[in-house]
């Protein structure tokens, strides 16, 4: 994977008001720690931070060469912790950056995508459910995967595939249990069955004041 570039100010100053301020010149404030070294408060441009997640293949995984104007700390490879947005809007507010090590082992959420139509569905009208749509690995920054693959098309009516069936390149290690399924195809039946018990335990909780897109820790 490669390494994108990010120009960052220093920010010494905080509070309401000065993110209104930043809000008002196309900012917005970021906070960067970790590796044993101070909280350094930053200001940044959202659209280029938002371009350069977008169109990386890692997207909030991308490892970031951060460059700092104006502080003594100069330049630091990180990795974006969390987003967080507004409630309403769901724009990003605010950006938490932490430092890493390039060869120190990171623990990271990396998405599943599910290749081909199952067999249990063309032909036995079975219905395919993606449970897990991503799972923790852990691995070096550089080595961290875009996403895993997993062929489905050979799934028949109440099988089911897991994390052990997903293909881990060389130092890229599972951290999420090896028994997890990860999609399976159930009945017509069944799947109609399942859905008032799927609603209530999706049903959304009290809003917070405020979300935040978190790395798997």
């Amino acid at each position: 994977m490669s390494i994108r570039t990010l120009t960052v100010e220093y920010r010494e100053n905080s509070g309401k008001g000065v993110a209104r301020k930043l809000r008002a010149k196309g900012q917005i404030p970021a906070v960067l720690y970790g590796s044993g070294k101070g909280n350094v408060g930053l200001a940044l441009n959202l659209k280029v931070l938002t371009e350069l997640l977008a169109t990386s293949e890692q997207g909030i995984n991308t490892v970031i060469d951060l460059k700092i104007e104006g502080g003594k700390e100069k330049n630091a490879h990180v990795m974006t912790k969390s987003l967080q947005r507004e409630p309403v809007t769901g724009a990003v507010i605010h950006v938490d950056f932490y430092r890493i090590d390039d060869k120190a082992m990171v623990v990271v959420n990396v998405r599943v995508e599910l290749q081909g139509i199952p067999v249990g569905v063309t032909l036995d009208s079975g219905v395919l459910d993606h449970m897990r749509r991503e799972i923790e690995v852990s691995c070096l920054p550089t080595q961290i995967p875009s996403h895993f693959n997993l062929d489905v098309s050979q799934l028949g009516v109440g099988q089911s595939l897991h994390v052990s069936d997903i293909v881990f390149p060389a130092g890229v290690k599972p951290v999420t249990a090896l028994d997890v399924t990860v999609a399976t195809v159930a009945s017509t039946r069944s799947a109609i069955e399942d859905q008032p018990a799927a609603a209530a335990a999706a049903a959304p909780a009290a809003t917070p004041e405020t979300k935040t897109e978190a790395k798997g820790k």
